[in-house]
């Protein structure tokens, strides 16, 4: 295959590849960057877009793909091509040249062979991660198969079928480029490495097996490979099981400490750490078309980062907006027509079940009488060695009927002679999610996006809203949850170890495995057997407005409350997060007027500096009590942090003069140059760490009033007297000024390590920009340093006349290389609030190129 580099008289960076149409055997393509006409030859065997996933055999005919991709500022790919697979062949290539590494981890993660190329040690990658190598290795091995991919790929449109297809052969030979010595520069931690290969749609549809378990079954794996029966290990359980009934019952401390040592994830995603906000305003409040704003909240780093492009086939989808690491459609996004976003909801998308074992035989349980057996699966992994050799290690893994046998982290509920545990995940059933996108992706309209969202039930674990162009707006939570009604789960509970399990993960069901009664049930209208049909899940339409910030669909809009639905979808008349207040705060004092911003209505441009004023509910409602409160006298004594129980003994006389002044002054934001922000970050946390022992407000929740309840600190608890001073000790110990700007102690990390200032902070304290890292521990020296996760993409989209007025950001920009001029220069924007004018109408891309690549194979 010959490149064949030419200049466009419209722009100097115009390059063209040209394919031959035919290929001889081995021959590859030569870099699209190159500045020569050499030709390069590598392996890799190609079948019809697919590789055999590094093994051998003949090569055969490539499938044939083309398309332009062109490249706006901040590198946004927008792709075009006559047809699907033209698409996704563009988005591939586009995708790889920026984010190559991150996707091929992904891929061997899937596979199941991290072992053979890391060897055996512990792993992150934002939304998933395993204390080990080895038993990640085997829970993928046993779960993600051909039979899966071939079930995704059977339930997936053949255009769709297509796009996939597509995207593999455009990683693939972006791939063949670099293993021929090209792109010098790009992925220098991956280039050379066995794992990058060329990669199959089978290796993608695995992908999307694992995007589907995010919020199940992916954020267990440690305790689905260390459930073992009584005798039995595989090296990997905690400790041996008891032999005989449950342990005494654990307290709450206990068994949140067993969540979050065997579930981190899961952990994060139930309190809210890994969220999103997202709102759409009607005709009622913008006077006219309707306006979407979305902001997930995805970790910085690893597969679940998003990645912002525009793919259009003429005539048939033209559509932008932002989708995870290896996935050819968009999942949060706008056309035309219509916008739509994305939270994560507060549905559960598995239950477990416990099994009762037939006596002296704990692989065998009892369902009505008959027997039923626990099948062990021998899963052999290589293992890289620390001289590089590889050796070969057996882990035994058991299912039920139901899926996965599991360990839930505590000794209470440990398989003995008597009982076990399992789990049977519903998105683990469901095939469906790149057909559902994809016909969302070629929706012309709302209603039509309304009717796939109600016919497909397939959208794994998030609620969404969306505005259209006519001034509606959408809230569903129409997600896929186990068909648990309240009866069920009451009628199916198993006593104390359900109770257990509830205090710690509400709406949760451990249901009864020994009868059949106990399965879940099947709604007419559902597509999937043994999940909820559309007509038993939340959702509402209007020309008002609707909201989700993490919190259940019960406040979608607080004039029109949504209730009626199972709780195994989400909670009524609870307390709501403090980001959740402040989302609604936002809007309250929008249309009221009182926010400083100019009118009452809702516009495109005061929604955009609305989302990033950083604005801190916690410090809004009580930093003025505060002061007042502990800063009358010089000094307070200290005899115990509240949040790191460091005991005092004798007591410390804590100054705190210049941090009343400091705090005083702080315009109670988190944006990067406000300053008083880390005291109250200080003061908040230990707040939080004593909410459980005393009350700290003086009104309770009201749900007759549930965004302004509970309210009033209480300032004359003693130990928030204690969180006060312990906050301007840690402060003052770890060498930071009280009015020290947020930049300098929390920030973004761009090329070679330097700091990005960036807006923001941390949930817990009710932000609503989020900056935000897993262990938050202030440090001396360093402060909180480089944020992990908070903003990531973020739109806000309104409709004109004409067409569509898009902002965009891509928080940590769209390449992951640090080789690559698109690292960080989205951040950058960012740094300074400096929306990106998305571009969507031809004209518009048009005007804004930087660059054009055409493609064909």
């Amino acid at each position: 295959m010959r490149a064949r580099n030419h200049r466009a008289m419209t722009n100097p960076h115009r390059f063209r590849l040209l394919a031959l149409g035919s290929l001889v055997l081995g021959l590859v393509a030569a870099s699209a960057c190159s500045s020569d006409d050499n030709e390069a030859t590598t392996g890799g065997d190609v079948d019809g877009g697919k590789t055999d996933g590094g093994g051998g055999g003949d090569a055969a005919p490539l499938e044939p793909f083309k398309a332009t991709v062109r490249r706006t500022t901040a590198g946004v790919p927008h792709v075009k091509a006559d047809d699907f697979g033209g698409a996704g062949y563009g988005y591939g290539y586009a995708f790889a040249e920026d984010n190559l590494c991150v996707l091929a981890e992904e891929i061997t993660t899937v596979r199941g062979e991290r072992s053979k190329y890391f060897g055996d040690k512990p792993y992150d990658l934002g939304n998933t991660a395993s204390r080990s190598n080895v038993g990640s290795d085997a829970y993928y091995k046993m779960e993600f198969t051909k039979e899966v991919a071939d079930s995704y790929r059977e339930a997936t449109p053949p255009d769709a079928q297509a796009m996939v297809r597509g995207f593999a052969a455009g990683v693939s030979r972006f791939v063949r480029e670099l293993k021929a010595g090209q792109h010098a520069g790009l992925h220098a931690a991956c280039r050379d490495a066995g794992w990058v290969r060329e990669i199959s749609d089978e290796d993608l549809y695995l992908r999307f097996y694992k995007l589907n378990l995010l919020a199940s079954s992916a954020t267990f794996i440690d305790g689905i490979v260390a459930a073992q029966p009584p005798g039995a290990s595989n090296g990997f359980a905690p400790s041996s099981p008891s032999a005989g009934g449950n342990a005494s019952r654990p307290s709450a401390a206990e068994m949140s400490k067993a969540f979050e040592t065997w579930a981190p994830k899961f952990v994060a995603h139930r309190e809210g750490d890994l969220g999103s906000n997202m709102y759409a305003f009607g005709s009622d409040v913008t006077g006219g078309a309707g306006i979407q704003f979305g902001n997930p909240h995805f970790p910085w780093y690893g597969g679940e980062r998003l990645y912002q492009i525009h793919l259009t086939v003429p005539g048939k989808m033209d559509i932008q907006g932002s989708t995870l690491y290896g996935v050819p459609v968009v999942l949060i996004g706008f056309t035309q027509n219509f916008a739509w976003s994305h939270t994560v909801s507060t549905a559960y998308r598995f239950t477990p079940y416990q099994l009762k074992l037939k006596p002296g035989d704990p692989l065998t349980y009892i369902k009505d009488g008959q027997e039923k057996k626990i099948t062990p699966h021998d899963m052999e992994i290589e293992v890289k060695q620390d001289d590089g050799s590889i050796q070969k290690k057996t882990v035994r893994l058991y299912t039920s009927e139901y899926g996965p046998m599991i360990y839930l982290g505590n000794s209470f509920f440990d398989w003995t002679d008597t009982v076990a545990y399992t789990i049977r995940d519903a998105n683990a059933e469901n095939n469906r999610l790149i057909r559902h996108f994809f016909r969302w992706n070629t929706a012309k309209s709302l209603d039509e996006f309304k009717q796939i969202h109600k016919e497909e039930v397939a959208v794994p674990w998030v609620n969404t809203t969306a505005a259209d162009r006519d001034g509606n707006v959408y809230y569903g939570d129409i997600t896929v949850v186990p068909n648990v009604p309240d009866a069920l789960a009451t009628s199916c509970s198993v006593g104390l170890a359900s109770q257990v399990l509830n205090d710690q993960a509400q709406g949760l069901p451990l249901l009864d495995g020994s009868k059949a009664a106990c399965d879940w049930q099947i709604d007419a209208d559902s597509p999937q057997p043994g999940i909820f049909g559309a007509g038993h899940l939340p959702t509402l339409a209007s020309k008002d407005y609707v909201v989700n910030c993490n919190d259940s669909y019960w406040l979608s809009n607080p004039k029109t409350p949504v209730t009626g639905f199972a709780k195994i979808i989400g909670q009524i008349d609870y307390a709501q997060s403090l980001r959740t207040r402040m989302c609604h705060q936002q809007v309250t004092d929008r249309l009221a007027g009182t926010d400083g911003l100019s009118g009452q209505g809702i516009t495109v441009e005061n929604v955009k500096e609305m989302v990033l004023r950083s604005r801190v509910y916690s410090a809004e409602k009580s930093r003025d009590a505060v002061t007042t409160a502990f800063c009358t006298n010089p000094t307070i004594e200290l005899t115990k942090d509240p949040l790191t129980s460091e005991v005092l003994s004798p007591a410390v006389q804590v100054p705190v003069t210049d941090a009343c002044t400091a705090l005083k002054a702080w315009d109670t934001r988190n944006n990067a140059d406000s300053k008083g922000s880390l005291l109250w970050d200080e003061f908040w946390l230990r707040v939080i760490a004593v909410q459980s022992k005393v009350r700290v407000y003086n009104t309770a929740f009201d749900p007759k009033d549930p965004l302004n309840t509970p309210r009033d600190i209480k300032v004359d608890e003693p130990l928030l007297a204690q969180a006060f001073a312990a906050a301007v000790r840690s402060v003052a110990q770890a060498g930071f000024a009280f009015d020290a700007p947020r930049s300098q102690f929390a920030y973004r990390e761009g090329k070679n390590g330097e700091h990005i200032a960036i807006p923001g902070g941390f949930q817990r304290t009710g932000n609503f920009t989020i900056a935000q890292k897993d262990d938050i521990a202030l440090k001396a020296g360093e402060g909180y340093g480089a944020m992990q996760f908070g903003n990531s993409y973020m739109q806000v989209v309104g409709f004109t006349p004409t067409g569509v007025d898009a902002n965009t950001f891509v928080t940590y920009s769209e390449s992951s290389d640090p080789g690559s001029d698109r690292y960080d220069d989205y951040t950058r924007l960012y740094s300074q609030k400096q929306w990106l004018k998305a571009a969507f109408s031809e004209d518009e891309v048009a005007a804004d190129t930087k660059s054009t690549l055409d493609l064909e194979q």
